[in-house]
C-alpha cells in the first residue's frame, strides 16, 4: 500500500505536462546516501541524481539519449537497470534494506520492460554462477542449466510488445547467455584446477563455434573468455607478458576492424584502472600498433597519460596525496596531520563484509603494536553515510583510530589512490611517504613481521 501512495503522488500533476521523457522516483528509508545514474555500461559517464528529504528525485534525460539507465545508491546492490523511451513517463520506487540490498517496483510507461530488466540483472549477477553445483558440471549439463533459464527469462520477454525493444533485449539475452557459458571453463577449474589439463570436449566445440567477428554473438565479456582459454591451453604466460599476448592473440583472432580496436581499447583503458607495479609502456605500444582508429588511440595516449602521473605517485618514496578526514568526535584533519610515525592505514566501508572480516586483524595488530610510539593504526571509511559509521564503530568499540571521508574527498581517494577495491591497506614512513601503496592483509600471517622489517 505504501508503494501505491508513493506512486499516486508521482503521478498527480502530470496530465497537464507536455509529453516529455521523465523518470520519477522515490527512495525509501532514504538517509541522504549518494545516488547516481548513467547510461548502461558507462559508469565513468554517472551523474549525481538530486534526491529531496523525503527521498523523491527526477530524471529527465537528453531528447536523443534514449535507451538503459543504470541508478546506483551508494553502499547499496545491486544497480536498477531502467529503460527510458521518447516521451516515456515511467516510475520506480527503491526501497533500501537493512542487508544493504535494494528492492524495487515499477510503474507508468515501460513496466514490462524494466521488470524484465531487474529479472534480466538478478540471473546475471546471482552468486549460483560460482557454487560447486554449477562449476562442478560437465559443459553439456551446464548448457542444459543455462538453456533451461534462458527459457525461463523468455517468458519475461515475451511480455514485451514493442517490437524494437523486444528485438534489442532479446539481442542481450543472448549475449548475457554467451558470456555465462563461455565462462565455463575458468569457473570449473575453480571447482577442481587439476582438471586444467583436460579440456571438455564439448566445450571446446563450443568455444570453436563462436563468430569473434559478429557482434551479436561475441561481446567484450565473450572475448575476455574466449581468448583468456587459449591463452591457458596454447601459451601459459605470466602476468608481465599476459597483456602482450592477450592483443597477440586478439590480432589473429578477430578479422573484424571495429570490434578489434573496440576491443583493445576497453582491455587498456581497463587496465589502467589498477596499479600493477609493472610497467605497461611496451603494452601501449603493442596496441598502437593493433589499433587502426586514430581518435581511440588518442583517447588511450592520454590515459595512460593520467595513469602514469597517479601511479607515478604512489611509488614508494613518494608523499601520498593529501586529503582531510573526520574522526569520531567530528574534528577534522588531514592525513599530513599524522605524520611523525610509521602509518598503518586500513581504507574500508561497513557495508564491505571481507572490510569487517579484517576488523579482529586489526585488533590483533593492534594488540601487538601496544606501546610502540613508532606506529600509528588508521582505518578510513568511505561510507556514505556518517551516521551508520559511528553506530557501527559504538557497537564494535574498536581500540585504534578512526576516520571518515567526505563525498568530496572520497572522490579524491578514487582519483589520487585510484582505489577500486577494499579493503585496501597501505603503509607510510614517519615522513607521509609511502613504504607501500597495496600492503598485505592484517589476516595474513607475515603482516606484523613485515611491518617490523620495514620499520628496522
Amino acid at each position: 500500500m505504501k508503494c501505491l501512495f508513493v506512486f499516486c503522488l508521482l503521478v498527480v500533476g502530470w496530465g497537464c505536462q507536455s509529453k516529455q521523457t521523465v523518470l520519477k522516483g522515490h527512495i525509501e528509508n532514504y538517509r541522504g546516501e549518494l545516488v547516481r545514474i548513467c547510461p548502461e555500461g558507462k559508469s565513468d559517464q554517472r551523474d549525481t541524481v538530486a534526491v529531496d528529504s523525503m527521498g523523491n528525485f527526477v530524471f529527465i534525460p537528453r531528447a536523443d539519449a534514449v535507451g538503459i539507465y543504470e541508478i546506483s545508491v551508494k553502499d547499496y546492490s545491486p544497480w536498477v537497470s531502467v529503460y527510458l523511451a521518447a516521451g516515456d513517463q515511467a516510475e520506480a520506487v527503491l526501497t533500501l534494506q537493512t542487508d544493504k540490498r535494494i528492492q524495487v517496483v515499477f510503474a507508468g510507461d515501460r513496466t514490462k520492460e524494466n521488470q524484465y530488466l531487474w529479472d534480466f540483472d538478478e540471473i546475471t549477477n546471482d552468486r549460483m554462477w560460482y557454487t560447486p553445483e554449477m562449476t562442478a558440471l560437465s559443459f553439456r549439463a551446464y548448457k542444459e542449466a543455462v538453456d533451461k533459464m534462458d527459457r525461463e527469462l523468455q517468458h519475461a520477454l515475451s511480455q514485451i510488445t514493442d517490437p524494437q525493444v523486444y528485438e534489442q533485449f532479446e539481442e542481450k539475452q543472448h549475449l548475457m547467455f554467451q558470456v555465462q557459458l563461455s565462462a565455463y571453463d575458468w569457473r570449473h577449474s575453480l571447482d577442481d584446477e587439476s582438471r586444467e589439463s583436460s579440456p571438455d570436449e564439448d566445450y571446446v566445440a563450443y568455444v570453436e563455434s563462436i563468430d569473434l567477428n559478429d557482434p551479436k554473438e561475441c561481446n567484450k565479456e565473450v572475448l575476455e573468455n574466449v581468448i583468456g582459454w587459449y591463452l591457458k591451453r596454447e601459451n601459459p604466460v605470466d602476468e608481465k607478458d599476459y597483456m602482450l599476448s592477450y592483443l597477440d592473440l586478439l590480432d589473429r583472432l578477430v578479422s573484424n576492424a571495429a570490434i578489434k580496436n573496440e576491443h583493445a581499447t576497453e582491455c587498456l583503458l581497463e587496465k589502467f584502472r589498477f596499479f600493477s607495479g609493472v610497467s605497461l609502456d611496451e603494452t601501449v605500444e603493442r596496441y598502437r600498433m593493433l589499433c587502426s582508429n586514430d581518435s581511440l588511440k588518442q583517447k588511450v595516449d592520454a590515459e595512460y597519460q593520467e595513469y602514469v602521473r597517479v601511479y607515478g605517485n604512489l611509488m614508494p618514496g613518494k608523499t601520498a596525496p593529501d586529503f582531510e578526514m573526520v574522526d569520531e568526535d567530528g574534528k577534522s584533519c588531514r592525513l599530513s596531520d599524522l605524520r611523525g610515525k610509521y602509518l598503518f592505514i586500513d581504507v574500508w566501508a561497513t557495508w564491505c563484509l571481507p572490510c569487517r572480516d579484517e576488523i579482529p586483524y586489526m585488533a590483533k595488530l593492534q594488540e601487538h603494536f601496544a606501546g610502540n610510539d613508532r606506529i600509528a593504526l588508521i582505518s578510513i571509511s568511505v561510507d556514505a553515510n556518517q551516521k551508520t559509521w559511528r553506530n557501527f564503530l559504538k557497537q564494535e568499540q574498536p581500540t585504534w583510530a578512526q576516520y571518515v571521508v567526505d563525498r568530496e574527498n572520497n572522490a579524491l581517494l578514487e582519483k589520487e589512490y585510484r582505489i577500486y577495491g577494499i579493503p585496501h591497506f597501505m603503509l607510510l614512513d614517519p615522513e607521509g611517504r609511502f613504504i607501500s601503496y597495496s600492503f598485505v592483509r592484517p589476516s595474513m600471517p607475515e603482516c606484523a613481521e613485515m611491518i617490523e622489517q620495514y620499520m628496522n
